[in-house]
């Protein structure tokens, strides 16, 4: 069985200017501000298969991000 793919979000800033084709794209590139936002970890597991999670890095604890729009619809899998 395959391991899950896994991106972390680690600001709480709303840019996409990553790779987010899939989670190792994200991962790979996450753009020249070298962080992964809220916004591109939906887009990089909406784009990827089935079993990708998104996580949060523990220095966002107590951090509220503020989307500057609607953020994606988060597609779950059966």
């Amino acid at each position: 069985m395959e391991a899950a793919a896994v991106v972390t979000v680690n600001t709480d800033n709303d840019v996409v200017d990553g790779d987010t084709s899939s989670v190792a794209g994200i991962n790979a590139d996450p753009g020249p501000d070298a962080v992964t936002s809220l916004r591109e970890a939906i887009e990089a597991v909406n784009n990827d298969a089935a079993g990708s999670y998104i996580y949060f890095d523990s220095a966002l604890n107590g951090v509220s991000i503020k989307p500057q729009s609607v953020l994606p619809t988060l597609v779950v899998a059966d």
